[in-house]
């Protein structure tokens, strides 16, 4: 029964795309104008952000599809790649955070310096699906997308001046150019980033001050030589060394001494 409906909805939406794109058609903008709506619901998370722009441009009546389908961002991964055409809704409480920290100063998230940090960057696109439910979904580049040359920095601003006090990271957003006649959603998954924050520390500001993370996809167009930048800020945090971080809680204070690492009992 699954894979009839299955089927029957594959049909629906075939008859919809052929309707839509049948310029032949004499009724084809009264049809338009009729199943505005019901084409929104279906049509947007099939189109690219250029096919939907460029639609907004030719007939008013898209221009609320944009808005509908969602604009591209940059965020952290919270699934595969290999599962791209899963919708999951906005993160919430009850989920773990794909944002994790270090430690904490008291009960704030803080973050040490000279410690790895380890993101997956990646764009996804928010819309509300033919249920009514907002949810998120990857989306895969564009073929106009040049792998070899996009990239993704990294810096450390602060909190409150959202200035720059410390370049972390720039690299490819791909390990390696991926092939010219591979489609998109064939290509490798974006690859993870590694860096730490070496020299700020919160305390060395009066008053001390929280950071942020500002990571950036500055992605390039085979037929242009300027960037689009996509940014995605990670919540606030306090930089500090890792000694003055909280200290663990006496349950596992005790399970340490009551069971010791290797080196410590070889020592």
């Amino acid at each position: 029964m699954a894979g009839g409906d299955a089927n029957c909805n594959a049909d629906l939406l075939t008859d919809w795309v052929e309707a839509l794109w049948e310029h032949s058609t004499a009724s084809c903008p009264e049809f338009i104008a009729d199943n505005s709506e019901e084409l929104r619901d279906i049509l947007p998370r099939y189109l690219g952000s250029a096919d939907l722009a460029r639609l907004a441009q030719v007939c008013k009546l898209f221009r609320s599809w944009t808005d509908y389908a969602g604009r591209p961002k940059l965020g952290l991964a919270r699934w595969s790649r290999s599962q791209g055409d899963l919708e999951l809704p906005p993160p919430c409480d009850l989920e773990t955070p794909v944002w994790q920290t270090h430690g904490a100063l008291g009960e704030e998230p803080a973050m040490a310096v000279r410690r790895a940090i380890r993101l997956q960057p990646r764009m996804f696109r928010t819309y509300v699906n033919e249920n009514g439910v907002t949810v998120e979904r990857d989306l895969p580049p564009g073929t106009g997308i040049d792998s070899g040359r996009t990239a993704i920095s990294v810096d450390l601003v602060w909190r409150f001046q959202n200035r720059v006090c410390e370049h972390l990271y720039r690299g490819t957003y791909w390990k390696t150019p991926q092939a010219g006649d591979v489609p998109p959603r064939e290509w490798e998954e974006p690859q993870p980033i590694k860096f730490m924050i070496r020299d700020t520390l919160s305390n060395r500001r009066t008053p001390p001050e929280q950071c942020r993370l500002r990571v950036r996809l500055h992605a390039f167009n085979h037929a242009r030589g300027v960037a689009t930048d996509y940014t995605y800020y990670s919540p606030e945090f306090w930089v500090a060394d890792i000694a003055t971080l909280r200290k663990p809680s006496k349950a596992v204070a005790e399970a340490r001494k009551k069971q010791p690492s290797k080196r410590t009992r070889r020592a």
